[in-house]
């Protein structure tokens, strides 16, 4: 375990809970203290992100952000304003506690008395938060095992590792760390809202930016899974209903790899599914009560979910769809439509404003905007000319649901289709997605029974339809891309938001059981006490069976000893002192406290014959492989057992430093001039071995080893301040000696 990294969750989760959670309770609290606690929750996270997201972005624009700045606008601004406000309560409290410390000091007011009163305050707060631990104790503690298990999981990476887990982590790292320095958007507009948040949190904190942002998985996942229980604690009868379903969401091996594995890595994407989250709480929550914070936080969370990623957005356009078509009846008949329309417009023009003010500056959007919008023209069979190879075996095919004209045949071809679809991204095999698929169809039927026969819980019934309908409708959406349709959102990321959907199919058994329960005389707490024994029993049975999720991995980018020693260049060294000579993968973890000189540059450079390079730094560390990473496949085992294996790997040799680099495949479209990197990085990495062994022939008291792993050995050149040394040297006769050209 990497302590550094522990020390920096603690930390970032101490500061976001501040600015988020403690510091809108201070200001925010008097208007929504009547609210529930969920309620409180999703609403503090909404406007507390939403604020910082403000902030940032306004001092980004006017290249001022700096810990003063961020201090004052998110901190010390609020606090005042709210000082000011309720002035006249602080000063009446100011008065009170003058006139106690007098009376203290002439003898008047004993400090007995004194000491009796606040012991008699904490003995009734305490008193308080026992009776609400012993009605929550046990649903507390499953909760927290679970929670663990999950940061167990998904941590594990970032707990253990400092490398990128995926290629996107290094694109995210250097927008973050060009916001922080004045550029606000180095590649072109992109949803800020979690680059702000780790920028805020990377100024503010006594923490390397680098690893804020690097172990912010591990805040996310935790707050992602947290809402989404906070959630469906509200849809559901019973609390243990809805922790049983939730429990088994995140133990069971029920779901592919591909659609959990990115929760492991820090992505805006999943972090705004706390957005999703708390505005489907505020749908239900405004359509029971017509309460106008409800709306206000509907609003809100239209915005942070625009801010944090446009993917959600969508989603939640089709969540609204969903909602709208179901709750059509009770929307109209309390004449909400207009209000809601509102709302959602209010939200996504905040959102907007800040790119709007963007766009007349002068700034485009990111390419990746451009991508997203291309996917709907995206298909099976425009990329690859055919449906997925399991299908075509099967002989049912998009063409195949087309031709069908008998309406149960169509019906039937319909769910075969949509079954070994999903296998592809969302279900472990057809069997379980033909279960997932039935519990879908059973939450229907029982939501349909419940509006029938129900008189005072329609709404709730209501609720449990849309939940089987909002499932359905994500799982098509989900294969349109193999049915050669228009893909709303890349099936990957469809597949992710899809198994969230699938908490209250699995809610659905301890739901009807609770209800049997009730309906046979069995009191409300007795009840809950055997669902809850019926929850453990389920999760013990769960573990006992094996079948609990197990498979993770990672993409590899970057090798595990480069980050290491870059960081540790970061956090220890003095600033400009130093160089690394290596691939540009590290270049966002150090461009703004050291210099970094390209390998294949250097490599070029000598190619090319020139005489002489220096690199001013008094250090310089070379990042050499001696077994080169492969990207012919970049998935490794999250422990990475598999990361020197003969197949991720390639070799270094004096035949291959003597072939020649093809520097025009830089200009591949996709990895520009780092091309050599991923198609040559055998040859770039025999030539550097052989490079670095003549410096140290040449220089033997410059040169000394400064870490070493499996995969990676790291060299230190130390330069006399008056004495800076040729690199221009001939590594070829010793890579011909290898070779054994020369005897």
């Amino acid at each position: 375990m990497i302590w550094e990294n522990v020390w920096t969750i603690i930390w970032s989760m101490a500061g976001y809970l501040f600015l988020t959670l403690v510091l809108p309770s201070v200001c925010l609290g008097k208007y929504v203290a009547q609210k529930e606690r969920t309620f409180r929750f999703f609403c503090y996270q909404c406007l507390g992100n939403l604020y910082i997201n403000y902030i940032v972005l306004l001092l980004g624009f006017l290249h001022f952000v700096n810990f003063a700045s961020l201090l004052f606008t998110l901190v010390l601004l609020p606090l005042s304003l709210t000082a000011v406000r309720e002035r006249k309560r602080i000063a009446v409290r100011y008065r009170k506690w003058i006139k106690v410390l007098k009376e203290l000091i002439i003898g008047t007011y004993g400090f007995h008395v004194l000491r009796a009163r606040v012991n008699s305050r904490i003995r009734s707060y305490l008193a308080e938060k026992k009776r609400l631990l012993n009605g929550n104790l046990l649903e507390m503690i499953l909760f927290g095992l679970v929670m663990a298990w999950i940061v167990w999981f998904y941590g594990w990476y970032k707990l253990h590792n400092t490398a990128y887990g995926h290629t996107d982590e290094e694109t995210h790292l250097y927008w973050i760390g060009s916001l922080i320095h004045g550029d606000i958007f180095p590649a072109g507009m992109y949803p800020h809202g979690v680059h702000t948040l780790n920028a805020a949190l990377g100024v503010l904190m006594p923490l390397n930016f680098v690893r804020v942002y690097l172990n912010f998985s591990v805040l996310s996942v935790i707050l992602i899974f947290a809402a989404a229980y906070m959630l469906f604690r509200k849809c559901f009868s019973n609390r243990f209903a809805a922790l049983g379903g939730w429990s088994l969401f995140v133990l069971a091996d029920i779901f592919s790899s591909v659609s959990y594995v990115r929760f492991q890595f820090s992505f805006p994407m999943e972090f705004g599914l706390v957005a999703a989250f708390g505005m489907v709480y505020a749908l239900f929550s405004y359509i029971r009560e017509k309460d106008r914070k409800d709306l206000i936080l509907f609003a809100a969370c239209i915005a942070w979910t625009l801010m944090a990623h446009f993917y959600i957005t969508i989603l939640c356009l089709i969540i609204c769809l969903c909602f709208g078509l179901l709750f059509a009846v009770p929307i109209l008949k309390k004449k909400l439509l207009l209000c809601l329309a509102a709302g959602g417009l209010a939200g996504v023009i905040l959102a907007c404003a800040p790119y709007a003010y963007g766009l007349l500056n002068g700034y485009k959007f990111e390419r990746s905007i451009a991508w997203a919008l291309g996917i709907v023209d995206t298909t099976a069979v425009s990329e690859s000319g055919d449906a997925p190879a399991d299908k075509k075996k099967e002989g049912v095919t998009a063409e195949d649901i087309r031709n069908q004209k008998n309406a149960a045949g169509l019906v039937k071809e319909l769910l075969d289709a949509e079954t070994g679809y999903l296998t592809a991204n969302y279900g472990t095999d057809k069997k379980t997605v033909r279960g997932l698929m039935a519990l879908d169809a059973a939450l229907a039927a029982y939501a349909l029974l419940g509006i029938i026969l129900s008189r005072r819980a329609k709404l709730k019934y209501l609720g449990y339809l849309f939940w089987a309908v909002l499932w359905q409708v994500c799982a098509f959406l989900s294969c349109t891309y193999y049915l050669n349709l228009p893909t709303v959102i890349e099936v990957k990321r469809m597949a992710t938001f899809l198994t969230f959907f699938t908490i209250p199919l699995l809610c659905l058994p301890f739901e009807a059981v609770f209800c049997v329960l009730r309906k046979a005389g069995v009191k409300e707490r007795h009840a809950e006490f055997l669902l809850a024994f019926i929850v453990l029993g389920s999760v013990a049975g769960l573990i006992n069976s094996g079948r609990i999720k197990k498979e993770r991995y990672f993409n590899i980018t970057i090798s595990e000893g480069d980050m290491r020693v870059c960081l540790k260049l970061c956090e220890e060294h003095k600033d400009n002192t130093w160089t690394v000579l290596s691939p540009t993968n590290d270049l966002s973890v150090i461009r703004y406290n050291g210099f970094h000189y390209e390998i294949v540059d250097l490599l070029k450079e000598i190619d090319r014959g020139k005489k002489r390079i220096y690199i001013p730094t008094p250090d310089i560390y070379v990042v050499t492989e001696h077994h080169p990473i492969s990207f012919l496949d970049d998935r490794r085992e999250i422990d990475r057992s598999d990361a020197v294996s003969p197949k991720n790997t390639g070799e270094i040799s004096g035949v291959l430093a003597l072939q020649d680099v093809d520097w025009d495949v830089s200009e591949d479209a996709l990895h520009g001039a780092d091309a050599p990197y991923y198609f040559q990085r055998n040859i770039v990495m025999s030539k550097l071995h052989f490079w670095m062994e003549t410096i140290r022939q040449i220089y033997p008291n410059h040169v000394s080893e400064y870490y070493s792993d499996e995969q990676v050995t790291v060299y230190k050149i130390e330069q006399d301040a008056y004495f800076t040394l040729n690199l221009s040297v001939d590594y070829k006769q010793l890579a011909k000696e290898s070779a054994g050209e020369i005897k």
